[in-house]
């Protein structure tokens, strides 16, 4: 028998959010390479997942069904009985491992650690310093919210025996920020698509015709970069007229209307919590864009987009570990750069088959094999350094 892991992720699971996809792929990836999986998270979600392995819930009785990251009134409920449901599966199974997803994880399983002799590995999605002031609106909350993420960072993940990021530059901002470079490390992450539907009939179903389609998949928070792509698109409706902008979310589609309202025949909002009908919405589009701004982390979508050989055209400042003009096509953050990079993959039917192929052929380095087998080398150091005399 394998390492016996016990995760915990203190988010509602399963969703079709890209933490919550992320982590069904650290477990799923984990017990593929033959570990004994456990995964801890609260007791309510949106969908459904095949699972490998053994999913554990906590606080059922709370009265919170928050699905979106962030603040939360409950959440400090949620996380104290969550460490002790923790606690408890650890002494069960005789955990070799305890693995923290994202921050408030990484609060529970130190103080798990203190009272079960495993050690515990932290992985965060993202900088708490950079991540934290985007849920605010005042510049003073801010402020103080990027303070907080910074003394958080600095002061509660040395407590963990390692932390694992998404992608180097991550790694290398925290050694910078003090902590040991021996606990630091990362790896790119992996996810979980199953069947790949047939692209001429999710068309079909879709109402997509011969109009060229431009898709974004995912939340309308400020850091996903909505108002540079709602400009390009803007841009790009004066020069074309069968152009779509389809927006899959679940989240309120009112900052959509907002931007866009005198282009609302241009516009197709699919209000979905199936990801089968994300799926088919990425294999259908003629242009997958990921227009987010922030360097933090690792944009999840983009592992489906490439799973899924959709023509992805990313800012280059989160386009980790995929080669421009051969995988994806990047642009430089502006409104121009980016009608100009959707407009040359919409326009060059043989550039936008060339990314589709190599989108496929990068999708297989970030596998479920290769993640499962990183973190279990991780796992593998971190117990033969905190087991040294």
């Amino acid at each position: 028998m394998g390492l016996k892991v016990a995760i915990c992720a203190c988010l509602p699971f399963p969703t079709s959010q890209g933490s919550q996809v992320l982590t069904h792929a650290v477990a799923q990836s984990l017990s593929m390479i033959g570990c004994e999986v456990h995964l801890l998270t609260y007791a309510y979600g949106e969908s459904r997942v095949e699972m490998n392995y053994r999913h554990h819930t906590a606080g059922r009785w709370v009265p919170s069904r928050k699905l979106r990251a962030g603040p939360s009134i409950w959440k400090p409920v949620l996380d104290s009985i969550i460490a002790r449901r923790w606690l408890a599966l650890a002494r069960d199974i005789g955990a070799d491992v305890l693995h923290a997803i994202n921050y408030e994880a990484v609060l529970a399983g130190l103080w798990v650690r203190k009272r079960y002799a495993a050690p515990l590995v932290a992985s965060i999605h993202g900088l708490l310093d950079e991540e934290l002031p985007f849920y605010f609106r005042s510049r003073r909350v801010r402020r103080y919210a990027q303070r907080f993420g910074l003394l958080f960072t600095q002061k509660a993940l040395p407590g963990s025996d390692a932390v694992l990021t998404l992608n180097p530059r991550d790694a290398k901002r925290l050694v910078e920020l003090g902590l040991p470079e021996e606990k630091v490390m990362w790896h790119y992450p992996s996810a979980v698509i199953g069947d790949i539907p047939d692209r001429a009939g999710s068309r079909r179903l879709l109402g997509w015709r011969d109009e060229k389609v431009v898709l974004y998949a995912g939340n309308l928070d400020r850091y996903q970069g909505l108002d540079v792509l709602f400009s390009a698109f803007r841009e790009l409706a004066k020069r074309h007229d069968r152009l779509l902008l389809a927006v899959a979310t679940t989240s309120d589609p009112k900052p959509v209307r907002e931007a866009l309202g005198d282009l609302q025949s241009r516009v197709r909002i699919l209000f979905t919590h199936d990801f089968e009908e994300i799926k088919r919405a990425i294999v259908a589009c003629d242009a997958f864009v990921i227009a987010r701004t922030v360097r933090y982390g690792f944009p999840i979508k983009l592992l489906n987009a490439l799973a899924l050989g959709a023509p992805v055209v990313i800012d280059d400042r989160c386009a980790y570990g995929v080669k421009s003009g051969e995988e994806v096509l990047t642009y430089d953050g502006t409104p121009g750069g980016l009608a100009s990079s959707l407009e040359r993959v919409l326009f060059d039917a043989e550039l936008a088959d060339n990314i589709r192929r190599g989108a496929l052929s990068a999708s297989r380095r970030f596998s479920l094999e290769g993640m499962g087998s990183d973190l279990k080398r991780c796992y593998e150091q971190v117990l033969s350094r905190v087991r040294q005399p």
